[in-house]
Protein backbone atom coordinates (compact mmCIF):
# COMPACT_ATOMS: atom_id res chain seq x y z
CA UNK A 1 0.00 0.00 0.00
CA UNK A 2 1.72 3.41 -1.00
CA UNK A 3 0.60 6.85 -0.51
CA UNK A 4 1.28 9.45 -3.06
CA UNK A 5 2.46 12.77 -1.79
CA UNK A 6 3.40 15.23 -4.30
CA UNK A 7 3.27 13.08 -6.96
CA UNK A 8 5.64 10.30 -5.51
CA UNK A 9 4.87 7.31 -4.33
CA UNK A 10 5.93 6.14 -1.03
CA UNK A 11 5.27 3.43 1.36
CA UNK A 12 2.74 4.36 4.15
CA UNK A 13 4.98 3.26 7.41
CA UNK A 14 7.35 6.32 6.21
CA UNK A 15 6.61 9.20 8.55
CA UNK A 16 6.55 13.33 7.28
CA UNK A 17 7.57 15.58 9.89
CA UNK A 18 5.81 19.04 9.14
CA UNK A 19 7.48 22.26 10.05
CA UNK A 20 4.55 22.24 12.66
CA UNK A 21 6.47 19.11 14.97
CA UNK A 22 3.16 16.99 13.67
CA UNK A 23 4.15 13.86 12.11
CA UNK A 24 1.77 12.34 9.38
CA UNK A 25 1.71 8.85 8.42
CA UNK A 26 1.13 9.16 4.46
CA UNK A 27 -0.83 11.72 4.22
CA UNK A 28 -0.17 15.12 2.17
CA UNK A 29 0.71 17.73 4.56
CA UNK A 30 -1.75 20.72 4.94
CA UNK A 31 -0.56 23.59 3.81
CA UNK A 32 2.23 25.13 1.35
CA UNK A 33 5.06 23.74 3.02
CA UNK A 34 7.66 20.94 1.74
CA UNK A 35 7.66 18.12 3.96
CA UNK A 36 10.99 16.78 5.65
CA UNK A 37 11.22 12.69 5.45
CA UNK A 38 13.41 10.65 8.12
CA UNK A 39 15.13 8.55 5.65
CA UNK A 40 18.00 7.56 8.68
CA UNK A 41 15.73 7.95 11.00
CA UNK A 42 17.83 5.85 13.61
CA UNK A 43 21.22 7.47 12.93
CA UNK A 44 18.90 10.93 13.62
CA UNK A 45 17.42 9.29 16.67
CA UNK A 46 20.86 8.25 18.40
CA UNK A 47 22.48 11.10 17.35
CA UNK A 48 19.76 13.25 19.06
CA UNK A 49 19.56 11.05 21.50
CA UNK A 50 23.60 11.71 22.74
CA UNK A 51 23.62 14.80 22.52
CA UNK A 52 20.38 14.87 24.94
CA UNK A 53 22.86 12.84 27.41
CA UNK A 54 25.94 13.45 27.25
CA UNK A 55 25.67 17.34 27.22
CA UNK A 56 24.28 17.70 30.38
CA UNK A 57 26.90 14.90 32.15
CA UNK A 58 29.70 17.13 30.21
CA UNK A 59 28.45 19.75 31.93
CA UNK A 60 28.47 18.61 35.16
CA UNK A 61 31.93 16.97 34.92
CA UNK A 62 33.69 20.20 34.09
CA UNK A 63 31.51 22.55 36.83
CA UNK A 64 32.97 19.68 39.29
CA UNK A 65 36.01 20.00 37.77
CA UNK A 66 36.17 23.63 38.39
CA UNK A 67 34.79 23.19 41.92
CA UNK A 68 37.43 21.01 42.97
CA UNK A 69 40.33 23.49 41.38
CA UNK A 70 39.13 26.69 43.07
CA UNK A 71 38.62 25.16 46.40
CA UNK A 72 41.99 23.13 45.94
CA UNK A 73 44.18 26.25 44.86
CA UNK A 74 42.11 28.35 47.42
CA UNK A 75 45.56 28.89 49.39
CA UNK A 76 46.57 28.81 52.95
CA UNK A 77 43.22 30.40 54.85
CA UNK A 78 44.81 30.28 58.41
CA UNK A 79 45.62 33.52 59.41
CA UNK A 80 48.98 34.28 62.31
CA UNK A 81 46.56 37.06 64.24
CA UNK A 82 45.94 35.72 67.34
CA UNK A 83 46.63 32.11 67.30
CA UNK A 84 48.17 31.69 70.26
CA UNK A 85 48.98 27.66 69.54
CA UNK A 86 51.48 28.35 66.84
CA UNK A 87 54.83 26.13 67.47
CA UNK A 88 57.88 27.47 66.56
CA UNK A 89 60.77 25.26 65.02
CA UNK A 90 63.60 24.40 67.52
CA UNK A 91 66.94 26.04 67.47
CA UNK A 92 69.36 24.96 65.12
CA UNK A 93 72.21 22.52 66.81
CA UNK A 94 75.38 24.10 67.09
CA UNK A 95 78.53 23.16 68.44
CA UNK A 96 79.42 19.31 70.11
CA UNK A 97 75.41 18.46 69.25
CA UNK A 98 75.06 19.28 65.61
CA UNK A 99 78.10 17.10 65.17
CA UNK A 100 76.63 14.44 67.55
CA UNK A 101 73.79 14.28 64.92
CA UNK A 102 75.54 14.51 62.05
CA UNK A 103 77.36 11.42 63.08
CA UNK A 104 73.87 9.63 64.14
CA UNK A 105 72.52 10.33 60.89
CA UNK A 106 75.15 7.92 59.41
CA UNK A 107 73.22 5.36 61.29
CA UNK A 108 76.18 3.87 63.14
CA UNK A 109 75.58 1.35 65.45
CA UNK A 110 77.85 2.51 67.75
CA UNK A 111 78.93 6.11 68.69
CA UNK A 112 82.06 7.07 70.80
CA UNK A 113 83.44 10.07 71.74
CA UNK A 114 87.06 10.53 72.82
CA UNK A 115 89.13 13.69 74.29
CA UNK A 116 92.61 13.94 76.15
CA UNK A 117 92.52 13.30 80.04
CA UNK A 118 94.26 16.66 80.40
CA UNK A 119 91.62 18.94 78.15
CA UNK A 120 93.88 20.15 75.69
CA UNK A 121 92.86 19.66 72.35
CA UNK A 122 93.88 16.58 70.26
CA UNK A 123 97.14 16.79 68.28
CA UNK A 124 98.24 15.00 65.35
CA UNK A 125 99.97 12.18 67.26
CA UNK A 126 96.80 11.72 68.87
CA UNK A 127 94.72 11.08 65.71
CA UNK A 128 97.15 9.17 64.25
CA UNK A 129 96.93 7.16 67.98
CA UNK A 130 93.27 6.63 67.71
CA UNK A 131 93.32 5.24 64.17
CA UNK A 132 96.05 3.08 64.38
CA UNK A 133 94.15 1.24 67.33
CA UNK A 134 90.72 1.84 66.34
CA UNK A 135 90.84 0.87 62.31
CA UNK A 136 86.92 -0.27 62.67
CA UNK A 137 85.61 3.02 63.13
CA UNK A 138 84.20 4.61 59.69
CA UNK A 139 83.51 8.14 60.39
CA UNK A 140 85.94 10.51 62.83
CA UNK A 141 84.33 14.18 63.58
CA UNK A 142 86.39 16.53 65.41
CA UNK A 143 84.07 18.84 67.67
CA UNK A 144 84.72 21.69 70.27
CA UNK A 145 87.53 23.41 68.61
CA UNK A 146 89.38 19.98 68.88
CA UNK A 147 89.07 18.81 72.48
CA UNK A 148 86.82 16.29 71.24
CA UNK A 149 86.59 13.59 68.72
CA UNK A 150 83.31 11.46 67.91
CA UNK A 151 83.56 8.07 66.26
CA UNK A 152 80.78 6.29 64.45
CA UNK A 153 81.49 2.64 63.54
CA UNK A 154 79.41 -0.88 63.51
CA UNK A 155 82.15 -2.78 65.48
CA UNK A 156 82.04 -2.98 69.06
CA UNK A 157 85.27 -1.56 70.24
CA UNK A 158 84.73 -3.09 73.76
CA UNK A 159 85.51 -6.29 72.06
CA UNK A 160 89.06 -4.95 70.33
CA UNK A 161 91.35 -2.27 71.66
CA UNK A 162 88.89 0.17 73.58
CA UNK A 163 91.23 -0.99 76.91
CA UNK A 164 94.44 0.20 75.54
CA UNK A 165 92.49 3.24 74.22
CA UNK A 166 91.32 3.73 77.78
CA UNK A 167 94.81 4.40 79.17
CA UNK A 168 94.96 7.56 77.05
CA UNK A 169 91.43 9.15 76.55
CA UNK A 170 88.78 9.82 77.89
CA UNK A 171 86.17 7.19 76.46
CA UNK A 172 82.59 7.86 76.33
CA UNK A 173 79.87 5.89 74.59
CA UNK A 174 76.56 7.54 73.28
CA UNK A 175 75.65 4.71 71.30
CA UNK A 176 72.37 4.91 73.25
CA UNK A 177 72.24 8.18 74.78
Amino acid sequence: MNARVYGRSLPLPVLMVVESGVAIAGEAPRGPREPRFLTSGVFDYYRHMARKLLTPGITMLVILIAGILLISCGGNTNSSNGSAAQSTPPPPKVGFEADLEYVRKGQYTYVWVFSRKDGQPLDKEDGAYLRTNAPQVVDWVTSEGGKKVIAGTNFDLALGNLDLLKKRFVVEDYTSK
